[in-house]
């Protein structure tokens, strides 16, 4: 599982081969920790992630959006091809 008390996941967008993920974390470090659990879901093994934002919302809340590499782009760790 890649649940996380830290996120709070509000909208995954789905695209041919790209999707993003838009919601609120307790901390600038709560997101990157979540993504290193992506191995755990079949689903996102393998995925990269080449964009990540934060921004700061109404009352100090800290919104991320994280858009992944096509799949056709992604490459295995150590693919120079």
């Amino acid at each position: 599982r890649i649940h996380s008390a830290e996120i709070a996941l509000q909208q995954i967008d789905l695209q041919q081969e790209q999707m993003s993920f838009r919601g609120q974390a307790r901390s600038t470090q709560s997101v990157p920790a979540w993504v290193q659990r992506f191995v755990l879901a079949p689903a996102l093994k393998g995925r990269a992630f080449d964009e990540l934002q934060l921004n700061r919302g109404a009352g100090g809340v800290l919104l991320f959006k994280l858009n992944s590499v096509p799949v056709e782009v992604s490459k295995a760790p150590g693919d120079k091809s």
